[in-house]
């Protein structure tokens, strides 16, 4: 089930990031870079979710497990965090916000997720 819910979620903001700078706004266009930021570092982290999604940049890798790993991937998405509460949404449209709090939202689950691995 998370499987299928983390695949959705990623197809929704590679979907909408796209969209992001149709009437580009400086809060929509870095909303789109942090979008984009977030996937390559999902996928550098999990090259093989990555390969799954259809990415061959990763093939060449293999998944690091270790607690470094885990470390690193949750510093940039605390970076990332705090990327998007410098953003201010009320220069955001109404589909854009719908972006944000996705993004939002997969960034605070990624976080809770290595907050709880065993690593």
């Amino acid at each position: 089930m998370t499987k299928i819910l983390t695949t959705l979620t990623i197809a929704l903001l590679l979907f909408l990031s796209a969209g992001l700078t149709a009437n580009p706004s400086s809060a929509a266009e870095r909303l789109g870079q942090l979008a984009e930021q977030y996937v390559k570092k999902w996928f550098e982290f999990d090259p093989v979710y990555a390969t799954e999604m259809g990415n061959h940049s990763y093939d060449d890798h293999y998944p690091d497990f270790s607690q470094r790993s885990f470390g690193k991937f949750a510093s940039a998405l605390r970076d990332l965090r705090r990327g998007m509460n410098a953003i201010s949404q009320g220069e955001l449209s109404v589909e854009q916000k719908v972006d944000f709090l996705t993004l939002q939202g997969s960034i605070e689950t990624q976080l809770l997720c290595l907050s709880s691995s065993p690593l």
